[in-house]
């Protein structure tokens, strides 16, 4: 996954339009219909919206069965199987 980036003017309006402060999000993808927008917070909290760019409301939240990411939003080491992995 990219670094997340400051948002463009266009989608800072995207993200006010959507009810949130765009100083807060920072852009983590974007697509032809959805602004993925993720949180400055703190980085083991960090929430995603997402907020689609026709209505301009936002159609996911980690409430709604949205992802909360983890540390630099990969998975676990404890998630492999390392028993047959080589030296081990």
């Amino acid at each position: 996954m990219k670094q997340p980036k400051k948002p463009t003017l266009a989608q800072k309006k995207l993200i006010a339009d959507a009810g949130l402060d765009p100083e807060k999000w920072m852009v983590r993808y974007e697509d032809n219909g959805y602004l993925h927008i993720i949180d400055k917070g703190v980085l083991e909290q960090r929430e995603v919206h997402i907020i689609d760019k026709q209505t301009g409301q936002i159609v996911k939240r980690p409430s709604d069965g949205g992802e909360n990411i983890g540390i630099a939003g990969r998975a676990s080491h404890g998630d492999r199987n390392m028993e047959n992995a080589p030296g081990f």
